[in-house]
């Protein structure tokens, strides 16, 4: 389980950066757009893409972390997804489907 979390010099931090610490089982964070709440969930995600940043683990265990923030759609869903279309009447239409003789 997470103990604390570190944010310094990424995104919206400054360089001291900002400690969440005393983190329980469930934690709920809010803000506004651009407060940092997706940067938590980077810093999470990827502790070691933020060598300015730390992520503290009851009894220095590390456990198998899934981040669900807008990367995590992009990743799984949206680059995923390309090329899917869906065939209407209208597409029908134009490009009409040939008959198979009798």
């Amino acid at each position: 389980m997470l103990e604390g979390i570190k944010v310094a010099d990424a995104a919206s931090y400054s360089p001291e950066g900002e400690t969440l610490g005393a983190l329980k089982a469930i934690n709920f964070i809010f803000g506004t757009n651009g407060s940092g709440k997706t940067t938590i969930s980077r810093v999470i995600g990827d502790p070691d893409a933020h060598t300015s940043c730390a992520v503290t683990w009851r009894r220095g265990q590390k456990i198998d972390c899934l981040v669900y923030n807008s990367d995590f759609i992009v990743k799984n869903f949206v680059q995923r997804l390309r090329g899917i279309f869906t065939l209407g009447e209208t597409e029908t239409e134009l490009h009409p489907v040939p008959k198979t003789p009798s």
